[in-house]
């Protein structure tokens, strides 16, 4: 990492540490009210049968992280219904986690990873943090004024140095994908590049399997007409 990056917080943008991603503790978002009642979730079993697609959110009352998250769950019906691939978002801190998930991730699966190891295992074994120099950037800037144009609220309420990313897995031990690591507030993962992961790693669903036969299947044809034989 060079002296630029050490000023401005750019996050190191190398490969996600595999093993650091096993057996980290999640606590389901849905039940952050009740942590009584919360069983924790180990992370590798997320895409222990299937694929997954993991997003790893900055802030939840981030703007551009809501678009991201409106983005993606916009994507659900081709990403989870059709390629079979599980959907998962996971926050780093417990405020405003509810809002995001109902309003911005449609009511998807997402987990509350308090001890930041899926993030620390993406910067390979540190959490990987931007500087507010960064709001200086001209592309973060643009980024914000065309994501304000989406009418998506926002809010600035918890810790947004920390930097996100997504990661397309591959099921069991089959490995990573695709890995996109935030470097820049707001800097995501291409929609398009996303989409082609997960067209890599699918797993049709039955649904899916049944509508490719239906539309494979020849069309009906009209009963032939009976021919009056009378002489």
């Amino acid at each position: 990492m060079g002296i630029f990056d050490l000023i401005t917080g750019a996050g190191k943008n190398g490969k996600t540490n595999f093993d650091l991603l096993h057996d980290v503790p999640l606590v389901p978002v849905a039940s952050l009210d009740d942590p009584a009642a919360a069983t924790p979730v180990l992370s590798h079993t997320l895409w222990a049968d299937q694929p997954a697609l993991i997003v790893l959110i900055r802030r939840p009352g981030c703007l551009l992280c809501r678009q991201e998250a409106h983005i993606l769950a916009g994507k659900r019906d081709l990403i989870a219904q059709q390629y079979g691939i599980r959907m998962v978002a996971i926050v780093n801190q417990e405020f405003g986690a509810k809002d995001f998930v109902d309003n911005f991730w449609g009511r998807g699966e997402a987990y509350f990873d308090k001890e930041l190891g899926l993030f620390k295992a993406m910067g390979d074994g540190q959490v990987r943090k931007a500087s507010m120099l960064q709001l200086a950037y001209p592309s973060v800037i643009a980024r914000y004024q065309q994501a304000k144009k989406s009418g998506l609220d926002s809010n600035f309420q918890g810790d947004g140095l920390m930097l996100g990313g997504l990661l397309v897995m591959r099921p069991g031990k089959g490995g990573i994908d695709y890995e996109y690591s935030e470097t820049e507030f707001g800097d995501i993962a291409p929609i398009e590049d996303v989409l082609a992961a997960c067209q890599r790693v699918a797993v049709p669903t039955r649904e899916a399997t049944a509508a490719e036969a239906e539309d494979a299947a020849p069309a009906a044809t009209e009963p032939a007409a009976e021919v009056n034989a009378t002489a």
